[in-house]
């Protein structure tokens, strides 16, 4: 008969759960980067618009 040690069960439940915090970090930074390129095209195609309509205006 086997018997589990409850640390043992435990430690690896920690350890679970510091790989996921850590997977879930890395998709934090990715979407961090990711909001920040959607931010800078934002802005790229802001001026685009509006020297497009100044252009038109003309």
């Amino acid at each position: 008969m086997r018997f589990s040690c409850p640390s043992a069960i435990f430690g690896n439940f920690r350890l679970s759960r510091g790989q996921m915090g850590d997977k879930m970090g890395d998709n934090l930074q990715i979407s961090k980067l990711k909001v920040k390129n959607l931010q800078k095209w934002a802005q790229f195609l802001m001026l685009e618009i509006k020297r497009f309509t100044i252009h038109i205006c003309r």
